[in-house]
């Protein structure tokens, strides 16, 4: 395996070798690096090590592809988990949440991991500029529509990494 910048150098991409059907938020080619230079600080592991067990059993390369509906089958079982317990309506938290926060009005604020955006409608009426982001794709959906009459609010998709 490697590690190539493909901003610096781009590797020659197929789309039409393989449909994928179920992994969302991906997509699957087949590149040709022969042009692109690689040097030893780009190798992740020794040549085979893919091969070998039972560090790489399932395939790192799938593992890394398939997490992104992984992140959204949790949410997706923690939502259904919650129905099931009739704990869906979290109004005392969130009440308990705006009690903590000043009493005046913020000009900026930051959200992450909003959700289905029932706590970022709430804060916005608190802020001039709320950026909210999440990683799932189903709750950002719903957010944005939750929302979408609130001008003040900026969402996206953002691990946390990548946060500002």
């Amino acid at each position: 395996m490697m590690s190539v910048d493909t901003a610096a150098q781009q590797p020659a991409i197929d789309r039409s070798v393989w449909k994928p059907i179920g992994m969302r938020c991906m997509g699957s080619f087949k590149a040709d690096f022969g042009q692109c230079i690689v040097r030893p600080p780009d190798l992740v592991g020794r040549a085979d090590d893919c091969y070998r067990e039972p560090a790489f059993s399932a395939g790192a390369v799938r593992f890394a592809a398939v997490q992104q509906g992984g992140i959204e089958a949790v949410f997706d079982a923690t939502r259904d988990f919650l129905r099931r317990l009739k704990r869906t309506d979290e109004r005392a938290k969130y009440a308990a949440t705006l009690a903590a926060l000043p009493g005046q009005a913020n000009e900026r604020a930051f959200e992450m991991g909003w959700s289905i955006g029932v706590l970022t409608a709430q804060l916005a009426r608190r802020c001039r500029c709320l950026l909210a982001v999440d990683v799932a794709d189903a709750a950002l959906a719903r957010a944005r529509e939750r929302c979408a009459s609130l001008p003040q609010v900026d969402v996206g998709r953002c691990r946390a990494s990548a946060a500002p």
